[in-house]
């Protein structure tokens, strides 16, 4: 009879504090982010939490890794995502949902699959690189430069794997037809750091830990990011 309680307990004060999710790994221009309510300007080092908003302005983009599998989702002008994790049986799964505007994700093989959503259309990759918009009429767009992304449209059930250099639009309807994306789509492009080095000066590392919502196990994660002027 205690397991049960003590499961109920370690749920209870998982629910009852931040979760944190992902780091600002890079801000350019206006960025905000808190609970929907209280959202506020951030900078390189923050931390994201469970059922948080991030918020760019016109001139503003964030870069955010994300704790569970060190992927990379590039937050482009004018959007707005809201970062959660669930569990798909096995374990935990982080994704994000796109609310507004272009996001590009870069995930690396193995572990579960990261997850990006719209309000239409769900897009699970292992290691992928590539970008996910959404208008205003619930028509999501997926292009994928790199690996296969599979794509559902939650409103019909419509499955379809998208592989590289191809394009996907989804909406209430189901999906348009499978074309051809430029190699340089700049939806999928990820504005993310370049292999060259970088100034010791510029940059410091931050050691961020991850408290699965799922397990309630911790692990530490070490992630470089640049230094705001």
């Amino acid at each position: 009879m205690k397991t049960p309680i003590l499961l109920a307990l370690l749920a209870s004060s998982l629910l009852a504090k931040d979760i944190p999710l992902a780091v600002v790994v890079r801000v350019k221009g206006g960025v905000t982010a808190g609970p929907p309510k209280a959202l506020k300007p951030v900078k390189s080092g923050d931390v994201i939490s469970k059922d948080w908003v991030v918020k760019t302005e016109s001139d503003g983009s964030a870069l955010l890794r994300l704790l569970k599998d060190k992927s990379l989702a590039d937050v482009k002008k004018s959007s707005t995502v809201e970062l959660d994790a669930r569990s798909n049986g096995a374990g935990t799964v982080q994704d994000i949902a796109v609310l507004a505007g272009e996001v590009a994700f870069q995930v690396p093989p193995g572990g579960d699959g990261g997850k990006a959503r719209s309000e239409t259309t769900v897009a699970t990759a292992k290691g992928a690189q590539f970008g996910m918009s959404t208008a205003t009429n619930g028509s999501t767009r997926v292009d994928v430069l790199t690996g296969t992304v599979q794509v559902c449209n939650q409103m019909t059930g419509e499955h379809q794997s998208v592989r590289s250099g191809q394009s996907l639009v989804s909406g209430y309807e189901g999906f348009g037809e499978l074309r051809q994306v430029a190699s340089d789509s700049s939806l999928a492009r990820m504005d993310a750091p370049s292999n060259r080095t970088v100034p010791a000066e510029q940059t410091t590392q931050l050691q961020v830990p991850f408290t699965d919502p799922v397990t309630g196990k911790t692990s530490t994660l070490v992630v470089q990011v640049k230094l705001n002027r």
